[in-house]
């Protein structure tokens, strides 16, 4: 029932309504597990209406009061959206202690990119699951999801996280990761989105020498 009146959200008549409505789905979802989700994501879009609406604060603690990271039914991917969404809000509205404990949910390990199998890997996994099917066993075609958007968005709030602390070495580190990545490699204009040129060329001299008073104030600007 909640997903079908969830599916009413967008049909509303005006936005008096449509709150109304989300209020309503709010209460009746509250520390019920099963649905757990479907809070999550009616929690998500009052958090927005109210940044529309000009509410920063309300929309930074509407969404941040969720720990999607305790819902075991949620996606690995869906789950690491929230937390980028809480994490910006939060940067937005220049909670940066908020930000990092937030941001610190996200683990690293769950941004690392896949492997490109070569054809004959995926050939032979082919075989290997239709050899399986005709045993009468139920194996689903592999789902493959590309961390990459969640990566680069995940390491451009750490460098923003970063410099404001004035911790200019992790800063550079937070590039080198943007730098590794693969999609960056292959177009490197997605460079642009992330990293200023000032930034690469600190990181480039941050890479060559610890010891030299260069890297010193490349990784430090403010010392200069």
């Amino acid at each position: 029932m909640v997903q079908v009146v969830m599916g009413f959200l967008d049909s509303t008549p005006d936005l008096e309504t449509k709150l109304s409505v989300i209020e309503t789905l709010r209460t009746v979802t509250e520390g019920k597990i099963f649905v757990e989700v479907e809070r999550a994501r009616v929690t998500r879009i009052l958090s927005n209406i109210k940044k529309e609406q000009g509410d920063l604060k309300s929309a930074t603690e509407t969404l941040c009061e969720l720990q999607v990271e305790t819902f075991g039914s949620m996606e690995r991917r869906e789950k690491t959206e929230f937390i980028l969404a809480q994490v910006a809000l939060c940067i937005e509205s220049e909670d940066w202690t908020q930000a990092g404990i937030l941001s610190r949910k996200i683990s690293t390990k769950s941004l690392r990119e896949s492997l490109k199998k070569t054809e004959e890997q995926l050939e032979k996994e082919k075989q290997d699951r239709e050899k399986k099917r005709a045993k009468g066993e139920d194996v689903p075609e592999p789902v493959e999801d590309d961390v990459t958007d969640l990566k680069l968005r995940f390491y451009e709030q750490q460098i923003t996280l970063a410099k404001h602390d004035d911790k200019y070495l992790d800063a550079c580190k937070h590039y080198r990761q943007v730098l590794d990545t693969e999609a960056v490699e292959e177009d490197p204009q997605k460079l642009h989105s992330v990293s200023p040129l000032d930034s690469l060329i600190s990181i480039h001299m941050c890479s060559s020498g610890s010891g030299s008073p260069t890297h010193h104030l490349l990784c430090h600007p403010r010392s200069l």
